[in-house]
């Protein structure tokens, strides 16, 4: 999807506007408007290719899909965990640690194509997608994979350069500190939490992110830090989804 590859996005919207210009002549102004990956498009555009925006309405915003990814691998990982842990937890314990309204947030919402080389849109054929021993030339479809044109790849596998990492996270410290969870529940979380290997699969040890990936991320402003944002008009429209139970409430870390 088009927040996925945000330079393609970027490149569409230009060719885009470049039509309009040629067939109607130049525009007054030009606005951004879109919801979640809309508000990722968004945002991106405007802080990374000054003058194809003039404004942007984003809502259910989200700066860009890495940081996006990150929340979405932290909550698969602590899917796992509860599913796996012989440690007591409350659902009322479960929501604090992972930062959420519910728990079924991240049992039901984590796993997007983004984080598992296997799991591909319907439009992929099975056969050409990516097999550990089947078929290790197939199509794998990463966040990483999809963006190798910006990261290029590791020498060591062949595969795109991850930029993705939870070396030291501390997972639902917020809760500890508030007295939600015990200590035990904590340490046993942070203990076993794990993390994703190059193909998506839980693994004890945690996620390392390849140095040369995250200083790309950063260089290339696909981590969107709001820099070069000002002076773009912005109307942050949030919509109201607090009656939703897989609303999304805080980071846990």
């Amino acid at each position: 999807m088009c927040s996925s590859d945000l330079l393609l996005s970027a490149e569409t919207m230009l060719m885009v506007k470049e039509h309009f210009i040629e067939t109607y002549g130049s525009p007054v102004y030009t606005i951004g408007s879109g919801g979640s990956g809309g508000s990722m498009q968004q945002h991106q555009i405007a802080a990374n290719y000054p003058g194809l925006l003039d404004g942007i309405i984003p809502n259910r915003s989200f700066p860009d899909i890495i940081s996006t990814i990150d929340v979405l691998t932290d909550c698969e990982l602590i899917d796992h965990y509860f599913k796996t842990t012989a440690v007591a937890w409350t659902e009322a314990q479960k929501s604090a640690a992972a930062g959420v309204k519910g728990s079924a947030y991240c049992a039901n919402g984590a796993r997007y194509p983004n984080l598992h080389a296997t799991n591909c849109n319907a439009a992929v054929s099975k056969d050409a997608v990516y097999d550990p021993t089947k078929n290790r030339g197939g199509a794998r479809c990463t966040y990483q994979d999809n963006m190798v044109n910006v990261y290029g790849r590791d020498p060591k596998t062949g595969f795109a350069r991850r930029p993705f990492d939870n070396v030291g996270v501390q997972y639902g410290l917020a809760a500890l500190n508030a007295g939600t969870i015990a200590f035990d529940q904590f340490l046993d979380l942070n203990t076993r939490i794990g993390g994703l290997d190059i193909d998506g699969n839980p693994t004890a040890e945690r996620m390392v992110g390849d140095l040369e990936a995250l200083r790309t991320a950063y260089r290339s402003g696909r981590i969107n830090t709001g820099a070069t944002l000002a002076g773009v008009p912005i109307i942050d429209f949030r919509s109201y989804l607090e009656d939703r139970k897989s609303t999304r409430l805080n980071s846990s870390h």
